[in-house]
Parts: C-alpha cells; structure tokens; sequence
C-alpha cells in the first residue's frame, strides 16, 4: 500500500536593533523569516510480491469455501446414515416383538403341554431357554433403537422421540 507524508520546516528569527541586510549574497542569520513544506508518496514497486500475495489470499479463500462445502456434504451423510440405523432399528423391534410372542406362546404351550402329562421336562426347559434368548434379543434391540435415536437428536439437536419421566409405581 503507498505511503503518504507531509515534512515541513519553519524558521523566524528577529534580533532587534540590528541592521536588516537584504543583499542576496550575505548571509544574515538574524531577522528572517522562513517556511517550506513538502508532501510525498512512497510507493514499493515489488508488485510481483503483492501479486503472489493476492493469489495465495484467494486459494486461501477457496480451500476454505472447499472445506466448508465438505463439511456440510458430511454432516447430511452422517445425519442419513443416523437416520437409516433408526429406521432399520425400528424394523428390528417389531421382529423382535413378534418373535418375542411367539417365544412367549411356545412356553405357556409346553408349560400346558407338562402340566397334562403330553411333554418332557427337557422340551419345556428348551422353550424357557429361548423364551430367554428372545427377550435378550429383544432388550438389545429396543436399547439399540435408543442409541440411534439418542444419535440422530444429538446430530439435528432436535427431539425426535418425546422423553417422559414417571415415578416408579409401588410395587413395580
């Protein structure tokens, strides 16, 4: 960028009682009155530097511009990814809840079946066993679908399952 200065100088001088000389070729030091000002411009001429300098602002400028687009384009993946898993999740306990029925059908099946005499004390552990196995399953699943949904409001910061807080009940 240029530079601008103003550079001035002011002289009086009075010796009273003295002869005033106005022969230009003696030098009187005594009554006088001078001024002089002066305004300059100072301009570096490396233009090729501010150039380079210009040009390494504006790729700055667009790598910024670059990564911010990035960053978007990787949040919305990582919101549609969230939003998949919820989704998928969500399938998984329906499943899991009718499998969840079936397993609770086939004990009281065979618990009925044992209580008649029809079945073996082996089969009836077997469907306790997977009646077991099921309800695991089942409790992963929902806390899975939690964590995904727990996920996704994280990312959007917004709720996306109303939260509802009770007191347990005695006796639960």
């Amino acid at each position: 960028m240029p530079l601008f200065f103003l550079g001035g100088e002011f002289r009086f001088a009075l010796a009273p009682g003295r002869q005033d000389v106005t022969n230009p070729f003696l030098l009187d030091e005594f009554n006088q009155v001078t001024g002089a000002a002066a305004f300059g411009l100072r301009q570096s001429l490396d233009f090729h530097l501010i150039d380079d300098r210009h040009r390494k602002a504006r790729s700055d400028y667009h790598q910024a511009l670059h990564q911010r687009e990035l960053a978007e384009s990787a949040i919305l993946a990582d919101v549609r990814g969230r939003f998949q898993a919820a989704q998928k999740t969500e399938k998984r306990i329906r499943a899991a809840a009718k499998g969840l029925r079936a397993a609770r059908s086939w004990v009281s099946a065979e618990m009925s079946n044992y209580d008649f005499g029809l079945t073996e004390t082996q089969e009836v552990l077997e469907a306790f066993i997977a009646f077991a196995k099921t309800k695991i399953e089942y409790i992963d699943t929902v806390f899975k679908f939690n964590t995904a949904l727990a996920e996704l409001s994280r990312l959007t910061a917004r709720e996306n399952m109303p939260l509802e807080y009770s007191r347990p009940r005695p006796g639960e």
